[in-house]
């Protein structure tokens, strides 16, 4: 069941939004690019409220706080992606988010890119909120074993790769990743844009730009504001 906002807001879609599809990567994955996305995104923006609205989840690794976005924008999103794919769409979760936690408290695995499910069936889609200073989104490969893309067959061999790594080479020291490290390289990279949507598939490996973090800052529309989507495709 996918959490959903309070309060009626007035969203819709723009005709005139700009949509760029092409590939990344050594297999080509899909990546879809859909500039002004929404006729009006300040209202978005507005109906996110306050940062004391938000909460964090100690059930993922997300390092920062998130809150349902309301069901005039997941109607917007579903619209929109089943007329695109031609397909029915089911959207799992979709939350304002907001990444505010210090790179030095962060745990291995938030260190590192990380992919959203194993499942072929699953899109990763993100709504850029703020401008470019944020940081956009960079996708990466796993050197030691080539992967870009976590499938099913794939999951175990990359994940007791890196627990031998995590032995061998080390745990990665706390911080945002930002391109290459001695496990990983970054293949491909989207700027942030405000009223930018990007689709990919969920289980590529990838991570937010974090260029920078103000723990202090309570105006959400200062800091790295995003919607994140995950929508099953059947």
């Amino acid at each position: 069941m996918v959490p959903r906002g309070t309060g009626v807001i007035q969203l819709s879609l723009n005709d005139k939004r700009d949509i760029n599809r092409t590939t990344i990567g050594q297999d080509k994955h899909p990546l879809i690019i859909v500039d002004g996305f929404l006729e009006n995104p300040e209202n978005l923006v507005t109906s996110a409220g306050q940062l004391d609205d938000f909460s964090s989840d100690d059930g993922n690794f997300y390092p920062g706080v998130r809150k349902p976005t309301p069901d005039a924008y997941i109607s917007c999103l579903t619209t929109f992606l089943e007329h695109f794919l031609g397909a029915s769409c089911d959207v799992l979760s979709s939350m304002f988010s907001i990444v505010n936690q210090d790179p030095s408290t962060l745990k291995p695995m938030q260190s590192i890119p990380h992919f959203d499910t194993s499942n072929k069936n699953q899109l990763g889609v993100v709504h850029y909120l703020c401008g470019p200073e944020q940081g956009g989104t960079s996708f990466y490969r796993h050197k030691a074993t080539g992967f870009e893309r976590i499938t099913d067959e794939r999951k175990s061999r990359y994940l007791r790769t890196l627990e031998r790594q995590a032995t061998t080479s080390g745990l990665p020291k706390p911080g945002y990743i930002d391109g290459e490290t001695d496990l990983f390289e970054r293949f491909a990279k989207v700027e942030a844009k405000f009223n930018r949507l990007i689709i990919y598939p969920s289980n590529l490996l990838h991570t937010g730009d974090i260029l920078k973090v103000d723990t202090q800052n309570q105006d959400i529309k200062s800091l790295r504001l995003t919607t994140t989507n995950f929508v099953r495709v059947f």
